[in-house]
């Protein structure tokens, strides 16, 4: 990707300085980029910048809450009440501020208590407190969080004698004549991963239809100039996936994640996106002929470049997305909101569908009008 990002912001207060160092740990051994402070600001730099910097630049904020730090004054709340202001360009019911609570304390602010927060208390709850994190991430959780002794499951059965005949038990025939029905293993994400690199998505298909209840997790794999034609990755967890220049051409990408791919000149034609997160995707150059992205989160997508010709965008959400000489003749954009689209320049939009479209640009709906673009609407008011 053009633009190296950090995966999570923790914030916290100096008393807390010991928690935030073992949940950077943690994440870190999860793989993941996480930001904090004594980590990530060098000698020199404008701290106040580098931290503000920092919330931008992360795709999630985490903050750890205690009862001396609600209490206490410092620049943690700053640091708060910035994320608290940046949580409005998010569209609803995306996640970016994930509360944390190191003891039972109270929330602070109105507007972060109604956000859902994960206890990382009593200390025993440390580990689970973390896989929540990663789940509310979209992360696999699966991660080895604590070294365990490995199980040993061989019973020894010497010894074992019947108490009236004192003979020795044999209990391999009892346990051979047992049918026990085990249940079909499931893939592992890297065999999947290996098949898609591998452009085997015949088999990749059949076991996804083997086990349409498991959730992939594909998060950063590499699949850059595959041919993944029909392939189906419906709710797969593609986050930050390099995807650039791949064909799915008629894939199913039905509600999958994928929030931060890099998907420069992708071959998506005739592909079902409905409900698919693209938060802050790169579509540069993709081409999104005929494409269904209904419901679509496509917020402050890079569309630079991109033929959406004919492309179903009914009822999506297009909030800060760049549309830079982006091809959407004939585009249905019924019901979407294109709220805050100031990077439009040469963009095309003959025989549009605006209907019932939110807008509130006059410069934007003044270009379209000027345009064939059907039923454009009047400014919608923040």
């Amino acid at each position: 990707m053009s633009v190296s990002r950090h995966d999570a912001f923790i914030c916290y207060a100096r008393e807390d300085s010991e928690s935030a160092d073992r949940l950077y740990n943690n994440l870190k051994k999860a793989g993941l980029n996480p930001w904090l402070d004594k980590k990530n600001i060098r000698g020199g730099q404008n701290w106040k910048n580098a931290i503000k910097d920092g919330i931008k630049n992360n795709r999630y904020f985490i903050p750890l809450l205690s009862t001396k730090s609600v209490r206490k004054r410092g620049y943690s709340h700053k640091e708060l009440k910035y994320a608290l202001d940046i949580l409005d360009e998010y569209p609803p019911n995306t996640v970016f501020i994930i509360p944390v609570r190191l003891d039972k304390c109270n929330i602070p602010y109105e507007k972060l208590s109604d956000i859902q927060f994960i206890d990382m208390f009593p200390r025993a709850r440390w580990s689970k407190g973390v896989k929540e994190i990663l789940q509310s991430m979209e992360i696999n959780p699966q991660v080895s969080l604590e070294k365990r002794r490995p199980r040993d499951e061989s019973v020894k059965l010497e010894g074992h004698q019947d108490i009236f005949t004192k003979k020795p038990v044999d209990y391999t025939h009892e346990s051979k004549s047992r049918t026990i029905e085990k249940e079909p293993k499931k893939p592992s994400f890297n065999s999947m991963s290996k098949l898609l690199q591998e452009g085997n998505v015949k088999e990749f298909n059949r076991l996804r239809e083997k086990f349409p209840n498991y959730t992939i997790y594909l998060t950063e794999a590499n699949l850059s100039g595959k041919n993944l034609y029909r392939a189906n990755l419906s709710g797969v967890n593609l986050l930050r996936a390099n995807l650039s220049h791949a064909v799915l051409t008629e894939a199913d990408l039905s509600n999958a994640n994928l929030s931060g791919a890099f998907l420069l000149g992708v071959h998506l034609n005739d592909a079902n996106l409905a409900g698919a997160n693209l938060t802050d995707a790169d579509l540069t150059q993709a081409n999104l002929l005929d494409t269904n992205l209904t419901r679509a989160t496509l917020f402050n997508a890079n569309l630079t470049d991109a033929n959406l010709y004919r492309t179903d965008l009914s009822s999506a959400n297009l909030v800060s997305a760049i549309l830079v000489r982006a091809r959407l003749e004939d585009t249905n954009f019924s019901f979407s909101t294109l709220r805050n689209i100031k990077e439009y320049e040469g963009v095309k939009c003959d025989n549009c569908d605006f209907n019932n479209t939110i807008i509130n640009n006059q410069e934007l709906v003044n270009f379209l009008k000027s345009t064939n673009a059907k039923n454009v609407p009047g400014v919608t008011d923040d």
